[in-house]
């Protein structure tokens, strides 16, 4: 029972470590398509869909690192889709 256990928190830290630097590729993905909006006038196609992917992404696993190293995540679904470490 301990190697599950083991092998679990193994997965969970490193699902973590890959999902986390997803938020920094929504920030460029999101300053990207507000510089292309501001220098041509026109936003690029793929953008909003590659952030609302790769957000979602984020919020569904992210909160597995959370509980592993024992930080309180909550998150609203009557309120829409936020996500909070508290």
């Amino acid at each position: 029972m301990n190697a599950i256990a083991k092998a679990i928190d193994t997965l969970n830290e490193t699902l973590g470590r890959v999902i986390a630097p997803l938020i920094a590729i929504i920030t460029l993905v999101v300053l990207y398509d507000i510089a292309l909006r501001f220098f041509t006038g026109r936003p690029s196609d793929w953008a909003f869909d590659i952030t609302k992917m790769l957000f979602g992404a984020h919020f569904m696993l992210a909160p597995r690192l959370a509980r592993q190293r024992l930080a309180r995540s909550r998150r609203s679904g009557q309120h829409g889709l936020k996500f909070h470490v508290i």
